[in-house]
């Protein structure tokens, strides 16, 4: 790899992780505690692709900080924007 790719990359690492702080913020001062919990986001491949959001929900499952969690993706489609189609 050349100094640019790793830059590009190190900039792609910082950016998840100003994610994940951020959700993780959000669970501990301003959630309820809430057992089970809901992502949604859309089809956009750098949210979808988000390794450390996803490394981060499963820790919270195994130190069981939550229950479940289901994610949901807006289904790309031409005609029906902004509607979640597809859950996990």
């Amino acid at each position: 790899m050349g100094w640019f790719q790793d830059m590009t990359l190190l900039r792609r690492m910082i950016d998840e992780l100003r994610v994940t702080s951020c959700v993780n913020h959000h669970f501990d001062n301003v959630g309820f505690g809430e057992a089970s919990i809901a992502i949604h986001a859309d089809n956009c491949t750098s949210q979808n692709n988000n390794n450390f959001l996803l490394a981060y929900i499963i820790w919270r499952i195994l130190t069981e900080r939550n229950r479940s969690v289901k994610f949901c993706f807006r289904q790309p489609h031409k005609h029906h924007k902004g509607v979640v189609h597809v859950c996990m």
